[in-house]
């Protein structure tokens, strides 16, 4: 009588263990590299929306500067306020900083400090007004503009920020 042996054709322990680790070294790959495509998008989002948030505003400025007709300093602070009311709020419907609730009057404080000299918070029905009607905007991330007629520059701020930094100079730096 003769036995026969089969070979069993399968796989042992050993090359299952390392087919694992391979397996979860190469997930653990994917998910750190998607973790930090996932960060970049937001980044250009938020860079984005500021970008377009900055270049409307600019058009308000470069009319407020037109509507002075010379140089800001050489106008009284109450024309230089009846200019801003006729464009910046009465035109573009921005929210002077006094204007605003306390919880986000702080929260612009604690970005910016105490001077909210040409300050202007920017809400929903203003971005719209603006025809950005796709940034949105909550009680915990909104955008706010600083305004500066001498230099005709905008200063574009977010409230939430991108890793401890909020306005779109500094963002752009990153």
């Amino acid at each position: 009588m003769r036995i026969i042996l089969k070979k069993e054709n399968g796989i042992t322990l050993a090359s299952l263990a390392i087919i694992i680790i391979i397996l979860l070294i190469i997930a653990s790959i994917g998910f750190s590299s998607s973790k930090n495509l996932i960060k970049n998008s937001n980044l250009e989002s938020l860079k984005t929306n500021m970008l377009l948030i900055q270049a409307k505003a600019k058009e308000y400025v470069e009319e407020v500067v037109h509507e002075m007709g010379i140089k800001p300093e050489d106008l009284t602070q109450e024309q230089k306020e009846e200019i801003y009311q006729k464009i910046y709020i009465d035109k573009a419907q921005m929210k002077k900083s006094s204007e605003i609730e306390e919880e986000i009057k702080s929260k612009i404080i604690s970005i910016v400090g105490d001077d909210l000299t040409n300050c202007y918070y920017l809400d929903k029905n203003t971005l719209e007004n603006m025809g950005l009607n796709n940034i949105e905007v909550t009680q915990d991330n909104f955008f706010f503009v600083i305004f500066d007629e001498q230099d005709i520059s905008v200063e574009v701020y977010n409230s939430k920020g991108y890793e401890g930094v909020y306005s779109l100079t500094q963002i752009q730096e990153l």
